[in-house]
């Protein structure tokens, strides 16, 4: 066998064991349809809300948040795919604690906990993000993002930006990711919702190094021994 050849398939074997296992957490990406016909987000869950807007009820908390797929949004929020760099292409749905049924008159404001569970290796993630109006995002008790806006201040409902952060998971294992979302008041009846991008790690520099050293000392090796 060349040695090209000998090289090409350590690389794709290399690239596989890097990329094996990778896990997606994006909002929408895991959905089921509940008793009532409702889809339900299965790895989001709303934790908290707070000042819910008057009129409507709600399940006791915590519960699934409920998911509004691009076909059915009605407020005018973005419904392109995740930006060029993120994780993974998925078009991420966004995730609301209300039904569009719920309605209501909100004219208070709404902040409504999003809560994802989730085990992670050792490394730096890449979280892309939009919500309606803004947000804080905390894994456990380290703060990520503080007071996040992803619209114009100047034009409520333009929800067309999404923003990204880093966070560096220290703890192999179990993580809870929270991401508080206030909302605007609005008279006519309001949704807030929230979108999520991110699975697999940054490869570290000293990491992708490491991998590369190796790989060329395995290929010289099988050099030296076809000599």
């Amino acid at each position: 066998m060349k040695l090209g050849k000998i090289s090409s398939i350590i690389s794709a074997a290399a690239f596989m064991t890097m990329t094996a296992g990778a896990t997606v957490y994006n909002t929408g990406y895991s959905v089921s349809t509940n008793g009532a016909n409702q889809l339900v987000d299965n790895l989001w869950t709303v934790t908290s809300v707070v000042n819910p807007p008057g009129g409507s009820s709600f399940p006791s908390i915590p519960y699934p948040a409920f998911v509004l797929p691009a076909p059915t949004i009605t407020w005018p929020w973005d419904t392109s795919a995740a930006p060029l760099g993120a994780p993974n292409s998925l078009t991420t749905t966004w995730d609301t604690f209300q039904l569009p049924a719920f309605g209501g008159s909100d004219t208070v404001g709404v902040a409504t906990t999003y809560t994802l569970n989730f085990n992670a290796a050792v490394g730096s993630y890449n979280i892309y993000f939009e919500s309606d109006n803004y947000l804080d995002m905390y894994l456990g008790a380290v703060t990520l993002a503080n007071r996040f806006y992803t619209e114009p201040a100047t034009a409520p409902g333009d929800f067309l930006g999404w923003k990204n952060t880093t966070v560096n998971v220290a703890s192999a294992g179990a993580n809870q990711l929270n991401i508080v979302v206030y909302n605007f008041p609005f008279p006519q009846g309001n949704y807030t919702g929230l979108r999520v991008n991110f699975g697999d790690p940054v490869p570290e520099p000293s990491s992708m190094a490491l991998a590369a050293g190796g790989l060329a000392a395995l290929v010289a090796a099988i050099k030296r021994r076809k000599q």
